[in-house]
Formats: structure tokens, sequence, C-alpha cells
């Protein structure tokens, strides 16, 4: 598994798709010798993962799932079953069901992905209540509902999906209260921010939009400001002030979306012509800022 993780981070899928493989072969071999060895199954349970990880890439989305079913039926055995700690047995288990819903719904298969995402929410929020101060348990659960989220709206209950992106955020803000420097968790609230804002967005409620979206942009403020050199962070800084521009103007206020719009400018001046040639998101953003500008000209 190691040498394919090494191909893989190197570029070369087909390779570390045949050592997983390899290592497959080689773990059904030792729980075929001892079938009640929970370490050896969750090595494979493990090799059916990695394997699933690599189909889905490459788009073999029918592969990857029955990969991902075949590690999921491993680790809910080895939970019933009562490996030790439980509380890893059942990560894996809530883990497996968010890699097939995230399959299911990449094939547009929604209303089963629904199902897995349901079940991963309802694993990791026992997880949580075996120990509440496990940060990172605590992320897992965030991140469920933040994909039962997508789920919802997949099968166009946007009203639960806001509801699962809100549980996200809660959860989300309880991490970032505990370490405003963390910034994953701070980007993790404001993606969770814009999601809501993409709901309120396609419901019509345009006034609601602009708060969840400026709280968006107060994170992001944040995370450039501690990391100047960062592009991403600053990209998504440009983007969130061009979601706001664009609601003030449709909201008829247009004072107030010239103000977004010079802060983009001002972001996009900070930059190195490289840094923006390099980054397509970033010539999206500046061409049409330009056909902006022209506009009013």
């Amino acid at each position: 598994n190691r040498l394919g993780d090494a191909f893989l981070a190197a570029g070369g899928v087909a390779d570390a798709l045949t050592c997983y493989q390899r290592s497959l072969d080689v773990v059904q071999g030792l729980c075929r010798q001892d079938p009640q060895n929970a370490t050896w199954q969750h090595d494979l349970s493990v090799s059916y993962v990695k394997i699933g990880d690599v189909l889905h890439g490459e788009g073999r989305d029918g592969a990857a799932a029955d990969a991902y079913r075949r590690s999921l039926e491993i680790r809910q055995r080895l939970s019933v079953e009562g490996a030790q700690p439980v509380e890893r047995f059942l990560r894996d288990v809530a883990s497996a069901h968010t890699r097939l819903g995230n399959v299911l719904l990449g094939s547009r298969h929604s209303a089963a992905a629904l199902e897995e995402y349901r079940a991963a929410v309802e694993i990791t929020k026992d997880v949580v209540a075996r120990d509440p101060e496990n940060v990172g348990w605590r992320r897992d659960l965030a991140v469920c509902y933040f994909r039962l989220g997508t789920a919802l709206e997949a099968v166009g209950t946007p009203d639960e999906a806001l509801h699962s992106y809100h549980e996200s955020l809660a959860v989300g803000e309880g991490l970032r209260a505990l370490d405003p420097g963390n910034r994953q968790w701070a980007s993790d609230v404001a993606t969770g921010y814009n999601q809501v804002g993409k709901v309120l967005f396609e419901q019509g409620r345009l006034v609601e939009v602009v708060g969840a979206n400026r709280k968006a942009l107060a994170v992001m403020q944040e995370l450039s400001a501690s990391d100047p050199s960062d592009v991403r962070w600053r990209r998504e800084l440009i983007a969130c002030h061009n979601n706001l521009a664009m609601l003030h103007r449709g909201l008829g206020d247009e004072e107030a979306c010239q103000r977004h719009v010079e802060a983009c400018w001002e972001l996009l001046e900070s930059l190195a012509p490289e840094q923006i040639s390099s980054d397509r998101s970033l010539l999206l953003l500046r061409d049409a800022l330009t056909t902006e500008r022209r506009g009013r000209g």
C-alpha cells in the first residue's frame, strides 16, 4: 500500500492500482488463514478503500462503488463483533458510508447517496458522543452534515439541506471558537456559509444571501490576512467580494456593488501577473470584472 501511495503521489495511477491490488491479494490470503484476525480484516478494508479511491478518481464509479461496499461490509462486521477500539471501527464505518455516498452522488444516484450520508451522520454522532472533546471526530461530524446537505439539495429538498448545512456550521463554529487560527476549520466554515448562500439564492431570498455571504467574506478576510502569500485564500476572498457585488446589484444597491467591485480590483492588483495567469479561476474573475468595467465606461 505504501508503494502504491508513492506511485499515486507521483502521478502513476496505473502502477498505484497494481500495488493496491497486490496488497489486497496478500491480505486476502492472510484473512483466509485467520478470519478472526481483526487487524488483517481492517487492513483488507483499507486496501478496498485505496482501490476505490483510485477507481473513483479515474471515473470508474461502478467499480469504485463495489470496492467501497466491500470495505463497508468488513467494517460493519468488525464494529458489530466488538473489535477494539470501538470508536476507531465506527469511524471507519462512517468513512466508508461517506465514500460510497460521494460515488453515488457523483453518478447521480442521489437518493441512494442520501441514505449513505444519513448513516454516516448517525454513526459519527455516536462516535462524538463517546468523546465530545475529540476535535477530529467533531470535524468529521461537520463534514458529514455538509455532505448530507449536498445530497438533500440534489433530491430537491432545499429546506432540509439548509438545516443540514446549519448543523455543519454549528459544529464548525464551535471548533473555530476553540482554535481561531486553525485554517482548515476556518475554510470549512467559509465554505458552509457560501453553500447556505447558494441555496438561499436559488430560493430567491437575496437579503438572506447577503447575510450568509458577508459571514463567508469575514472568515476569508481573516484567512487571507493570516497568510497574504497564499493565493488560494486571496482567490476565495475575491470570489466573496464578487458574489456580494452581484447580489447588491440585484438588490438595486449600486453603491454597495461598486465597493465590492473595487475591493476585487485591489486584491487582483496586489497579485503578480504570473499568479493570475497560472490560476484559471482568477483569470475568469479578472475577465468578468474587466467586462463589467468596460460596460460602465
